[in-house]
C-alpha cells in the first residue's frame, strides 16, 4: 500500500463511500468512523478503530447476516468478522484484510475471504450541513 501517509488520525472521522472487493465480487457500502474509536455500516454491523502506525489505522466490524426475510422480521444466520488494516491517504484510504463468515449457533467459521476495500470521505462532520 504506497501511498503519502497522513497522521491526523481525527480526519478519519465521517462518512466514507467504500468499494468492497472480494475474490468474485465487489459491493458497495458507507463506513461511519467516529472521533471516539467506533466504526458502523451502512447496511448494519459495528465495532471499532485504532491507530496503527504512522498514517495507518486498524477497524473490526461485526455484521449480522439474517435469513431470507431480512433484518426487520428475520432471523440472524451468522455474522462476519472484518479484520482491516488501513493507510490513510487525504480524503481516501485502501486497507486488506480477512472477513471471516460464521454461524450464530456455534461461532464455526463457514468461510474465509481476502478483502480490500477503497474509501473516499464523503462528509465531514466540521462541514456537513446539520439538521
Amino acid at each position: 500500500m504506497a501511498a503519502t501517509p497522513r497522521t491526523d488520525h481525527l480526519a478519519l472521522v465521517g462518512a466514507w463511500t467504500a468499494q468492497v472487493r472480494r475474490e468474485t465480487e465487489t459491493s458497495a457500502t458507507v463506513l461511519h468512523f467516529t472521533g471516539d474509536g467506533r466504526v458502523f455500516l451502512s447496511g448494519g454491523g459495528a465495532g471499532h478503530w485504532e491507530p496503527a502506525g504512522a498514517g495507518g489505522f486498524a477497524f473490526r466490524v461485526a455484521e449480522p447476516l439474517f435469513d431470507e426475510r431480512g433484518p426487520e422480521a428475520g432471523a440472524c444466520v451468522g455474522w462476519v468478522d472484518i479484520d482491516q488494516l488501513a493507510l490513510l491517504d487525504g480524503d481516501t484510504f485502501r486497507s486488506e484484510g480477512v472477513s471471516v463468515v460464521r454461524d450464530a449457533d456455534t461461532g464455526r467459521t463457514l468461510r474465509t475471504k481476502r478483502v480490500t476495500v477503497t474509501a473516499r470521505l464523503a462528509d465531514h462532520p466540521r462541514t456537513a450541513p446539520r439538521t
